[in-house]
């Protein structure tokens, strides 16, 4: 018996993935617009130009991932499918909660609150997983890899917001940076 595609429903392929990521992500922005304005869509400095590039091919392959997406078919008869689809809910309600409790800190402090208790870059991190949700759930090792790339080539952005990060909070930071890992947990 042939698998059954989600085209076939007429949902379509992985797109509808990073499709919903991208409305929520829309949504939020807007709600929060006034709140996050001034602060999500900043750049921090980078020191190096090795670090600005390695951004810039960090943007690219979420860019490409998306992109390719559109062209993945979907098998809701795979045990790949319902586990990647699991993962791909648990970090966009993880990346929900992130973008909410980032808005609703105060500016004058730095976010410290809910999932950033658990990581210094829960949005950046739980990109990452979402894109290897849908690589999971598509069975596609190159959206798997373009995730797995993504965790690699984020470092430098994160160093750069983190450096914004102490010269704007000072010691306030500098703390945060001691009780809470980069990544997740305890990396």
């Amino acid at each position: 018996m042939k698998s059954l595609h989600f085209f076939t429903l007429g949902i379509g392929n992985a797109w509808w993935l990073s499709g919903a990521f991208g409305i929520l992500n829309l949504a939020l922005i807007i709600r929060y617009r006034t709140k996050l304005s001034d602060r999500i869509f900043r750049m921090p400095p980078f020191t190096s130009i090795s670090g600005r590039l390695l951004s810039l091919i960090n943007m690219l392959i979420h860019i490409s991932i998306i992109i390719y997406s559109i062209f993945l078919p979907l098998e809701i008869t795979t045990p790949w499918f319902w586990a990647g689809l699991i993962i791909y809910l648990i970090a966009t309600s993880l990346y929900i909660t992130a973008m909410i409790n980032y808005a609703s800190s105060d500016r004058q402090l730095p976010a410290t609150k809910g999932v950033y208790r658990i990581s210094r870059h829960p949005m950046q991190v739980m990109t990452m997983i979402i894109f290897l949700g849908i690589g999971i759930a598509s069975t596609s090792w190159i959206v798997i890899s373009g995730s797995l790339a993504i965790s690699l080539l984020m470092y430098p952005s994160l160093i750069a917001q983190e450096r914004f990060c102490v010269a704007k909070y000072g010691q306030t930071y500098n703390k945060y940076i001691g009780t809470t890992p980069r990544y997740l947990l305890f990396i």
